[in-house]
């Protein structure tokens, strides 16, 4: 991880996982020293996590690509990938136990996709803050089949009233404790 920081920090490299790979495996110099040392002449890392921020729409059904079949964690920030870029998500990133999506256009259209899929109950984490989710989103996520209470939501900033908190957390226990300014 703290390899990672200067090949993705704007300050310094401001690659992105993607555009690194892109640039090894279109370098043939470095393709032949790679096969000389590993017997293959391209580069593939197995992505653990995985951060978006703005970025252009359409980009989730990159998911589909085997380059992130291991993804564990992924947090997607202030781009509007909406539900159908949550659907593309939960469709083909099976490994993933944290998500986050904040100002990402989920409504709880979304909020009942990921409560039909059983990669909810594989998540630890689901960060789904400054979105449009509502109490019957929520609801969506307790009634679930694949809800457990080892998940942790945090959804601050949705439109959640403070009663609807109250009681959510009532039948929900720890499992939703975030709805607040702070954020894990």
């Amino acid at each position: 991880e703290q390899m990672q920081g200067p090949l993705y920090s704007p300050l310094e490299m401001g690659n992105t996982p993607v555009q690194l790979l892109e640039t090894l495996n279109t370098n043939s110099a470095y393709r032949a020293l790679f096969a000389q040392a590993f017997g293959d002449s391209e580069f593939e890392v197995p992505l653990k996590k995985l951060a978006i921020r703005p970025v252009a729409s359409g980009f989730a059904s990159a998911f589909a690509s085997p380059r992130f079949e291991f993804l564990e964690k992924l947090e997607i920030a202030w781009t509007n990938v909406g539900n159908t870029g949550l659907h593309e998500v939960l469709n083909h990133l099976n490994h993933l136990v944290d998500l986050r999506i904040s100002e990402g256009g989920i409504t709880d259209e979304g909020a009942r996709a990921l409560a039909r899929s059983p990669l909810l109950g594989k998540l630890q984490k689901v960060h789904l803050t400054s979105n449009s989710i509502t109490v019957k989103g929520v609801n969506a996520l307790l009634e679930s089949d694949y809800f457990t209470k080892k998940t942790k939501f945090y959804l601050n900033a949705n439109n959640i009233s403070r009663r609807e908190i109250k009681d959510i957390q009532a039948r929900a226990g720890k499992s939703f404790g975030n709805f607040a300014s702070e954020y894990h």
